[in-house]
C-alpha cells in the first residue's frame, strides 16, 4: 500500500500518521475492520435532535 501511494506521488506527514491502529474516526465516523458508523459523540447529537423534531 505504502508503494502505491508513493508511485502516485503523495506523501504522508509523519506527524499525523498512526499505523497499527484498531479503531479510526474520521470525519465524525468510528471506522473498524467490521464497518463504520456515526462516532459516539456524533451519535448521541443525532439521537439528541431525533426526539426534538418529534
Amino acid at each position: 500500500v505504502l508503494k502505491c501511494i508513493s508511485k502516485a506521488g503523495l506523501k504522508f506527514n509523519e506527524y499525523k500518521c498512526q499505523f497499527g491502529q484498531q479503531e479510526l474516526t474520521f470525519f465524525g465516523h468510528t471506522i473498524l475492520q467490521f464497518g463504520y458508523w456515526p462516532h459516539k459523540k456524533r451519535y448521541r447529537l443525532l439521537w439528541i435532535c431525533q426526539f426534538q423534531r418529534a
